[in-house]
């Protein structure tokens, strides 16, 4: 049980100190501050630039506190500044009168005095200052305090103050260039955060020593207007004049649909050095217009004093409707190269860029152009030391720069990466005709493909596969430039007859055939289900994979294929960015990293230790088997091997077995008729090989003479006997004999030929066969769940006519045999590599099947076989051995001799006729009662070949001999004891003795109480009759029992399995309610199972009561039905926590 209760939902919350702005009357109340607390000041007015001679410029300061605050002891530092950030190195500091104390709530005003040969501030009085702004401030009773340190300030703006108290910055404000005029002074008011100080408003009349109510409110925020990165870009940079540099400039472009507001979108223009940076201030409300540029042109005294936008247009022939925006902060742009320009808005960069010396100089520019990556920034060079030209923007801007990654000697990454798949694309016959997986080399040099292969994988939830295909190209000594790619086309049948060039007119590419595009022949991609791609060496490493459609997801669009990136988390899977227009053989800089990986020089040729056997043992699967290792990795192992019946060796490329081990498997049916194989092997890292052979090795015991007999010296023969003799040329030269006299023997094959193929995905118990007609050759119904077993069987000669075809089928069973039956279910598996190998080691290959790698499905779902016809023409000339049918039981018992010739070979074998039964004796009595203890027991003779087995059956269950047994222990009535022995020829004598027990068992009559009766409480009198059928005296004892059902001390629970043989119940389900009642009653009603792709079972767990005793047993009955010829089995889990099947049907 689980507890809920209601949620309630808190907000991470954090205390922030804020000034309200009332509608009401204002009330500021500061809170009470310790003398350790930092001092409440606030800037609140700047005027600059006086009437006349700057004799009275002044920074005025306010106390919000409520303590007053003495700059010397508490340790306020002023200072004068050049840039509205926390950039300190180029601040002025100032010094204010000793003693100067600003009480709580008081506003001071810092006259700031100095002595030039214009201006001498000392000259006047505290009564000139305060006449001098007598007409906007009539006021006489504030309070002025001299400042010193700097002489005068930028009457343009662009300069502010600051306030700090040990290091830390307690107010700043900031005049905005052209704010300020000539007794107009800048206001400043609380900010919305932070210690800069907001304007409130410029060119207002100088007002000293008063400060109006809003300044002490803080500013309402301005709405920031969101701005992403790229929605302006640097352009230009002009930084090196001819002459005067007093028209230095950056070009910005607005590359969105709508007009940017530089302070609305809290842009700050930022002038990087090598190793620091600093604001750049403009006037508030500068203004970008969509998809124009604007020239942010830096002024600065004395070299820009005097001069308008319209000058600057003008000195650059520019258009008059060209925005020009001034910056101010910095005196002038370096000349020599190593600075930038960046535009960011709180944290994010929207754009920068960066120059070189070299890349300006006098009277003249650098252009830029896009980055190459879509999240980069900083601008790529385009043209350098160039004539400028603001407000014109080349035609190459706004496409991004070369992706050309360079080696990286600290790179390490994925070798080959697949970066692009089209599992959907325009159709042709129906079929998706431009499917395609693009791999990319991010590797400082080239990569031969020949080494790697694709393979197409079927995923599971874990990324475990349910299968996989290896897809190779057509051609497959392809080559990946380093840093380049090749692209695969998947060629389904539907769309073989187009050509790289419609490739290319389809997706706008450039590829070449067989040179960076190569063909895959396969059915194609799956568009509805998760699949993958995966890159692996020929020896099965993995390299890199990438995957679609996982977790229910829809990846596929129509022509947009998915595109993938490099994940360093895992080199071998794969990021997946999304789907996008298709970009077949281009590389997006977003994929992969910015370098190529260096892969280190390799001089080391990989090891091989042979371990293949020196000899073939006959009618036995064998293995060509190696290990290799590689101080890097072994790439790729090849054996190639050849037959004494091969003209040419065939290659094949070996998957290691995980521990450096590689085997060729040769199936025991492929060595019939071969003499020898012989074998090379190479392995190669990539970059080396090492060779071992070729090695020859011999099938043990094969028989070279051209004359062979299918009879052997003192071997025993009965019955008709197939005589064969064998030659090696056609027609068949040879000739039969017995005891010396010819016999009229027929051509035909030497033996039985072999029909063999791989099968995968065969369930355990389907009875799936091999047939000829009717007949049922074979039966594999051994699970085999993962990778190919090969299935052989021998057709005989009864069904093989040289010169003519011969058909074998292979079949999807049923559990009962390999049939249709359109009431029962078929085996649903896989087989490939049909062939029939001849007894002179030739191998066929059945009509209308020329791809032994290819795939049929068998069963009896949609587009599977029921069955598949295997048709192969038997040559004419493999007729080189001629038979006879000898009937020995016309000759007498005993020594014959066979004998074979062509004329110029004899051979000969002294076989031994046996046609004599063996004898069998038994005291055992026909059709006798037999009561009580008694033994059967036999005995068995052969005078011929001698006897090989006795074999008895007591009701069909095989007994040992002598065998005690009692009617006691067997059922009453009818029996049959079946005695059967066989001699070394194969005679059978078979005898037959049935026999009849009488009814032992005593029969027990319930009296009372009855069968459901009702008892009052107390004592009850249990009595019961027994009686013996044979009179015998009885033991009569009374046993407590528990009778237990389905809901009453069981549980019961439902399942199914894949595989029918696994005794694996954690798939069960306890079952509904009202399916217990189903199955507990023997009521009619029935619980139907009827899955159609898995076996079904019931689980009991049945209660024993704790009194039940030790020597108690229990009885299990269960009624019901399945399918006809169905297996049903019966398991008990015993306390061994092991299943033990003690039943069947």
């Amino acid at each position: 049980m689980s507890l809920s209760t209601p949620a309630r939902l808190f907000r991470p919350f954090s205390l922030l100190t804020a000034t309200a702005i009332l509608a009401t009357p204002l009330v500021v109340a500061a809170p009470a501050a310790a003398a350790s607390e930092t001092p409440h000041l606030l800037i609140t007015e700047i005027a600059p630039d006086n009437v006349g001679y700057d004799d009275f410029e002044f920074i005025e300061v306010h106390n919000l506190g409520t303590e007053a605050v003495d700059l010397d002891l508490d340790s306020v530092g002023l200072s004068y500044i050049y840039a509205d950030s926390d950039d300190r190195s180029s601040d002025v500091p100032l010094t204010v009168e000793p003693g100067t104390v600003i009480d709580a709530g008081e506003t001071l005003v810092l006259w700031l005095s100095y002595t030039t040969s214009t201006v001498d501030s000392f000259a006047k009085t505290v009564d000139d200052f305060r006449s001098h702004f007598a007409a906007t401030q009539p006021q006489t009773d504030y309070d002025v305090v001299r400042v010193t340190g700097q002489s005068g300030m930028a009457n343009g703006g662009g300069r502010g103050v600051r306030l700090s108290v040990a290091d830390a910055e307690v107010s700043r404000a900031f005049v905005p260039v052209g704010g300020a005029g000539t007794d107009l002074s800048v206001h400043f008011q609380v900010p919305a955060s932070g210690t800069s100080a907001a304007v409130l408003s410029t060119l207002a009349d100088a007002t000293p020593g008063v400060v109006v109510p809003e300044a002490l409110i803080a500013e309402e925020p301005e709405p920031v207007v969101e701005i992403a990165p790229r929605d302006l870009i640097v352009t230009e940079f002009a930084p090196d004049n001819e002459g005067t540099d007093r028209w230095e400039y950056v070009e910005v472009y607005n590359t969105t649909d709508h007009d940017i507001d530089l302070t609305a979108t809290n842009t700050t223009v930022v002038y990087d050095y090598v190793s620091s940076s600093k604001a750049l201030a403009f006037p508030a409300g500068s203004v970008i217009p969509a998809g124009e540029a604007a020239l942010l042109w830096l002024q600065y005294s004395p070299n820009t004093d005097g001069y308008t936008a319209d000058d600057f247009r003008a000195f650059y022939n520019a258009d008059a409707e060209l925005t020009v925006i001034p910056i101010t902060g910095q005196s002038g742009f370096a000349n020599g190269g190593g600075r930038g320009i960046r535009l960011v808005s709180g944290e994010t960069v929207i754009t920068e860029a960066w120059y070189e010396a070299g890349e300006v100089g006098s009277g003249t520019s650098v252009n830029y152009r896009l980055p190459a990556r879509l999240t980069e920034t900083m601008m790529a060079v385009l043209e350098a030391t160039v004539a400028p030209t603001p407000g014109v923007i080349p035609a190459d801007t706004l496409v991004p720069a070369p992706f050309a990654p360079q080696p990286d000697a600290d790179l390490v990454t994925a070798p080959l990466q697949i970066t692009e798949v089209a599992p959907d694309t325009a159709n042709v016959g129906g079929s998706d005709a431009y499917e395609f997986v693009e791999v990319y080399n991010a590797t400082s040099a080239p990569v031969d493909f020949s080494d790697y292969t694709l393979k197409y994988l079927y995923p599971l939830a874990d990324l475990t596969n349910s299968s996989t295909t290896l897809w190779p190209a057509t051609v497959r000594d392809a080559v990946i430039p380093a840093g380049g790619t090749i692209v695969f086309w998947i060629k389904n049948g539907a769309n073989d007859a187009l050509t790289a060039a419609d490739f290319n007119a389809h997706f706008g590419s450039s590829l070449i055939a067989d040179e960076s595009l190569f063909e895959i022949r396969s059915g194609g991609m799956s568009n509805s289900s998760a699949r993958g791609l995966e890159i692996t060496t020929n020896t099965g490493f993995t390299v890199n994979r990438a995957y679609y459609n996982l977790g229910g997801v829809d990846d596929t669009t129509a022509d947009q294929p998915i595109q993938y990136a490099v994940n360093h988390d895992d080199l071998t899977l794969q990021t997946k960015l999304g789907t996008s227009g298709a970009t077949p053989g281009a590389i997006a800089p977003e994929q992969v990293d910015d370098g190529l990986m260096i892969v280190p020089a390799d001089t080391t040729a990989p090891e091989i230790a042979d371990q293949t056997a020196a000899e073939i043992a006959p009618g036995m699967d064998f293995e060509i088997a190696v290990q290799s290792t590689d101080d890097i990795q072994v790439k790729t192992l090849s054996i190639t091997v050849r037959s004494n019946l091969d003209a040419q060796p065939i290659r094949h490329e070996i998957v290691s077995d995980g521990a450096d081990g590689y085997v060729l498997p040769i199936a025991a049916a492929d060595l019939t008729g071969k003499r020898w194989f012989e074998y090379t092997v190479v392995a190669s890292d990539g970059t080396n090989e090492s060779v071992v052979g070729p090695v020859r090795v011999a099938l043990a015991g094969v028989d070279t003479s051209p004359v062979r007999l299918n009879v052997t010296d003192e071997q025993w023969v009965r019955g008709e006997v197939g005589l064969i003799a064998g030659g090696d040329t056609y027609p068949a030269e040879v000739e039969l004999s017995i005891d010396g006299a010819p016999v009229a023997a027929t051509p035909q094959l030497e033996a039985a030929p072999v029909f063999a193929f791989e099968a995968s995905g065969v369930d355990t118990f389907f009875r799936n066969g091999v047939k000829a007609g009717d007949d049922v050759l074979h039966i594999f119904d051994d699970g085999i769940y993962s990778g190919w077993d090969t299935i052989s069987t021998a057709v005989p000669l009864d069904y093989v006519t040289a010169g003519q075809s011969v058909t074998v089928s292979v079949w999807a069973g049923t559990k009962a045999a390999p049939e249709i039956n359109l009431d029962e279910n078929n085996d649903d598996f896989s087989i490939k590599g049909l062939r029939l190998i001849l007894p002179d080691g030739r191998t066929l290959t059945p009509a209308g099947y020329d791809d032994p790698t290819a795939v049929l499905a068998m069963g009896d779902s949609a587009g599977k076989y029921d069955y598949y016809d295997a048709t192969f023409t038997i040559p004419a000339d493999a007729a080189t051995a001629v038979s006879y049918a000898w009937d020995t039981t016309a000759v007498a018992d005993g020594e014959h001799l066979v004998s074979a010739s062509d004329g110029g070979t004899e051979v000969d074998a002294q076989v031994r006729v046996d046609n004599t039964l063996p004898d069998v004796t038994t005291d055992l009595e026909a059709d006798k009662l037999y009561q009580g203890t008694f033994t059967i027991d036999a005995q068995a003779s052969d005078i011929g070949s001698g006897l090989v087995s006795l074999e008895t059956t007591l009701d069909g269950r095989v007994i040992a001999l002598p065998y005690e047994t009692s009617s006691l222990t067997l059922a009453e009535g009818d029996h049959e004891v079946v005695i059967t022995a066989t001699d070394a020829a194969g005679n059978v004598t078979e005898r037959v003795i049935a026999f009849r027990t009488p009814v032992e068992h005593p029969a027990v009559t319930l009296v009372s109480p009855a069968d459901g009766a009702s008892l009052e409480e107390g004592s009850v009198t249990l009595e019961a009759r027994a009686v013996d059928p044979t009179g015998d005296l009885l033991d009569v004892t009374f046993a407590e029992g528990h009778a237990l059902s389905v809901g009453d001390g069981v549980t019961a629970a439902t399942g199914t399995v894949g595989t029918a043989d696994t005794t694996d119940r954690s798939g069960a389900r306890n079952l509904t309610a009202d399916e217990a009642a189903q199955l507990g009653t023997f009521d009619g009603e029935t619980l139907v199972e009827a899955p159609d792709t898995a076996f079904p079972y019931h689980l009991f767990d049945a209660t024993v009561p704790a009194d039940a005793g030790d020597d108690a047993r229990v009885r299990v009955h269960w009624e019901g039905s399945a399918n006809a010829d169905a297996k049903l089995l019966l398991y008990a889990l015993g306390v061994d926590g092991a299943w033990d099947e003690v039943d069947r049907l």
